[in-house]
């Protein structure tokens, strides 16, 4: 898993287990294009792909319940 995960004291429901687990398998940043040019800048692009897939895994209809949730 992400290995600061690890130092925080905080206990993860399974379903936010299950969101780090799948993050750290997939690596998304591997899949994306290193794109130099315009348009929003690479970290932002990890970001954005990590966020979409929390929000299939945990079953969110919208993003505003990804962001309060």
């Amino acid at each position: 898993m992400f290995p600061f995960l690890a130092e925080l004291d905080v206990e993860l429901t399974p379903k936010l287990k299950e969101v780090a687990t799948l993050l750290e398998m997939l690596q998304i940043e591997r899949f994306l294009p290193d794109y130099r040019g315009v348009g929003r800048p690479s970290k932002d692009r990890v970001a954005l792909a990590r966020a979409f897939i929390a929000k299939a895994t945990l079953n969110l209809s919208t993003t505003e319940a990804l962001m309060i949730g």
